[in-house]
């Protein structure tokens, strides 16, 4: 006898809004953003940040954010890119990274929620060992970062 509002993506899943439906809610669902590669997404940029090394982590959050990134890449970046450690939040998420060759095996969030997914990446960080090479900053690629919108 309640309503239920879900928030969610365009064509987003809908288990749980049939389920919340068997139990009686009246559900209302609201789709607030696309799941797609953003119009001008340059995998330049990222083709060379995942080349450099100069990307410690990724972290995917949707299964669509995994495979619009593998998407986004030619043959050579996804090399790079399915070496590159990377943190989901599900075991769908898993096993997708599992389906598109991740090597390592992806680091498994206890859900998709902040403090689990610092949580997860505290604990994957420090599984590793720590040498000047791991704890140097490597996020800043200067002939990568586009110039700054002037506006």
């Amino acid at each position: 006898g309640r309503c239920v509002l879900i928030l969610r993506g365009e064509g987003g899943r809908e288990l749980l809004a049939d389920e919340l439906a068997r139990r009686g809610a009246q559900v209302v669902v609201a789709e607030l953003y696309r799941r797609a590669v953003p119009p001008g997404a340059d995998p330049a940029v990222l083709a060379a940040w995942l080349e450099a090394g100069a990307l410690d982590v990724l972290t995917a959050t949707s299964n669509e954010s995994l495979t619009n990134l593998f998407d986004l890449l030619d043959a050579r970046g996804r090399e790079s890119l399915l070496s590159t450690p990377l943190l989901v939040v599900s075991p769908r998420g898993a096993q997708l990274a599992r389906t598109l060759g991740w090597r390592p095996a992806p680091v498994l969030a206890a859900g998709a929620d902040d403090a689990a997914i610092v949580a997860a990446l505290a604990a994957w960080r420090a599984s590793r060992t720590a040498t000047p090479d791991t704890l140097r900053s490597r996020c800043v690629i200067p002939s990568a970062i586009p110039p700054e919108d002037p506006t």
